[in-house]
């Protein structure tokens, strides 16, 4: 269970939820509305066998349609996650960005 990202990352979240996070050093607290606070948990690492294992755990999650991450709602935690590849985010990055570095004369 330590080696699981999505339990990593919905700890990390249920403290700011619960108002035990503070800011680095101690410079404040973060304030949150447990029942109003959205959470977004981005989770970017290698898709092995066991991290699909872990999606697939979650319960609620759902692979995109490239096969190349999950997605999905967790209620509980009033938080949507996504996990994906690296490779995943710079080619998002890329064909998100190709139209705008093209109008500039970039590319």
């Amino acid at each position: 269970d330590n080696e699981n990202p999505i339990n990593q990352a919905l700890r990390y979240a249920q403290k700011i939820l619960d108002g035990k996070y503070e800011m680095p050093d101690g410079i404040e607290k973060v304030d949150v509305d447990t029942n109003r606070t959205p959470v977004y948990i981005y989770i970017v690492c290698d898709l092995e066998a066991k991290i699909r294992e872990f999606a697939r755990m979650a319960g609620s999650l759902s692979i995109s349609p490239d096969n190349e991450g999950y997605f999905g709602y967790l209620k509980d935690f009033n938080a949507y996650i996504e996990i994906k590849s690296y490779k995943k985010v710079i080619s998002d990055a890329k064909m998100r960005n190709q139209v705008f570095f093209s109008k500039l004369g970039l590319v």
